[in-house]
Order: structure tokens, then sequence, then C-alpha cells
């Protein structure tokens, strides 16, 4: 969780010198209460929830995440600005190919119980450390090239960095 709070601090820096906190400004606040009305009454009026008071209840308090960018966005809009190489590492965000990074770190907050998947979820942990360091060495303009954290390097020296394929499938089943 303190890996995943430390990437989430890197993009928070960026979305900050970006403007990617929220969709609307504070200048716009009068915006997003039409827009959240607006939505209100589209939830009401809506076949499947105009007889259900409580799922529009439940919808209505999830309004306001809607004023926030999404982290996937802001991940990438930061990597891409900083150029931080990851496609050899575990994916941090969502695919199709098993869990992602954000996956498990969901399910570890959420309550997911993974005993029997240890070993995976070791293995997930090194790759978010990997791209944890990668970040900051970017961002601070070292060269990755020359780090304990740069391909070459983990592919001679890490079994972590050469099973995760393995340990990802492991670990989404």
């Amino acid at each position: 969780m303190a890996l995943y709070s430390a990437l989430e601090t890197l993009v928070l820096y960026f979305r900050k010198g970006h403007r990617l906190e929220t969709v609307f400004t504070a200048d716009e606040e009068e915006q997003w209460k039409q827009l959240e009305g607006d939505l209100r009454q589209w939830l009401k009026n809506h076949s499947l929830l105009n007889d259900n008071k409580d799922k529009r209840k439940l919808l209505y308090e999830n309004l306001p995440a809607l004023k926030r960018v999404s982290f996937s966005t802001a991940f990438i809009k930061c990597r891409d600005f900083y150029g931080v190489k990851l496609d050899d590492l575990w994916p941090v965000l969502g695919s199709n190919e098993g869990w992602s990074l954000s996956t498990i770190r969901n399910k570890l907050v959420h309550g997911e119980h993974f005993a029997q998947r240890l070993g995976a979820l070791g293995t997930a942990k090194e790759h978010l450390q990997w791209t944890v360091e990668r970040f900051l060495l970017t961002i601070l303009n070292w060269a990755v090239s020359a780090s304990n954290v740069a391909a070459d390097y983990l592919t001679s020296n890490s079994t972590a960095y050469q099973i995760w394929k393995e340990d990802r499938k492991i670990i989404s089943s």
C-alpha cells in the first residue's frame, strides 16, 4: 500500500502542475452543480431506477467522483510527459491478460485474501517498486539505464522480473 501511495503521490504532483485534479475548476463550480442536478434528474427518471429510490441514492452518493480526473488518465499523461518506460514491467493499469497493479491494490484495499498467492503478490510488489523508482529517476532526470531498475540489469539479476507473466496468471485466477 505504501508503494502504491508513493506512485499516487508522484502522479498527484504531476496533476497539480498540469491541472489534472478535477474536471471542473473552482471557477466552474456552478457548471458542475448544473450538471450534477441534470444527472440526478436523469437518474431519477431512468426506467431502471425510477421505482428504486435505494439504488438511486447509491448512485447519487458517487456523483462527486465524476468531478475528479481519473487516476488512469492522470497516470498515462504523467508517464507520457516524463517518458517513463514501463512496457517491460507488470502493468499499472488494466489489460486483458490479467490483473494490473491497480486491480491488485483495489482488491487488497477491499479485503481480498491472497494467502494462496503470496509469491505472485511479492512479484507484483517488486514490479510496483521498480515502477515507482523509474518514475523518480526519470523525474529527477537521472538515467534509468544506468540503474538497478533498468531492464538489462533486472533481466540478469531478478527472478521476479523474469517470471512476472506467470505470476500474473496465478494471481489473476
